[in-house]
């Protein structure tokens, strides 16, 4: 979130890059790649959902702040 980017692209290379970084920890819960990265992009769909409200909403405040 603090990088402020929304797009697919940009996630699925985020959620790829920390199941590498805890590779170790899905080991250890005995859960596959394969299965951390469904779980990440089902639960990354919220985040393209907040992403187009909060630009409605940037928007709205940009406009009533002129």
């Amino acid at each position: 979130m603090a990088e402020q980017r929304w797009d697919g692209r940009f996630i699925e290379g985020y959620a790829e890059e920390n199941i590498k970084k805890n590779l170790a920890e899905l080991v250890k819960i005995n859960v596959s790649i394969d299965e951390a990265k469904r779980e990440l992009k089902a639960r990354s769909k919220g985040l393209r959902v907040f992403s187009e409200c909060y630009d409605i909403f940037s928007d709205l405040w940009i406009k009533r702040q002129a």
